[in-house]
């Protein structure tokens, strides 16, 4: 499984301010893809997970996922969140970065000779 440091780059659909993305939790996890039955829609669609070393989720599933950016580091995926109360669906970006297997640092932070991904300034 590929581990990644992540964070949802939209707020109930709409896109959050590039000046409000440094405030941005980050969370680390395994990225999973898969084409999955969705009952809802009444069919196969693609989703993506990423879930913990435990196997619950870290965010809510992305439905429809779509890979829209692929850079050396980093992964950007389109898709719909579900709120399952509402069976409302929203649309989300993830922007993911590859997470460092060698060490930790006291926060769960990749120990490398740059800076963790939560300092590093977005690109665009």
């Amino acid at each position: 499984m590929l581990r990644f440091w992540a964070y949802r780059a939209r707020r109930e659909g709409k896109p959050i301010p590039r000046w409000q993305l440094h405030t941005l939790g980050w969370n680390e996890g395994c990225l999973t893809l898969r084409e999955e039955r969705d009952e809802w829609l009444g069919r196969t669609v693609r989703i993506a997970r990423l879930t913990d070393g435990r196997g619950h989720e870290v965010f809510p599933a992305l439905i429809e996922a779509q890979l829209i950016q692929a850079d050396d580091d980093r992964l950007v995926l389109n898709g719909l969140e579900r709120d399952d109360l509402t069976r409302c669906d929203r649309a989300q970006t993830w922007v993911l970065h590859t997470a460092n297997q060698r060490g930790r640092g006291s926060k769960g932070e990749p120990e490398t000779g740059e800076a963790p991904p939560h300092e590093k300034a977005p690109r665009s």
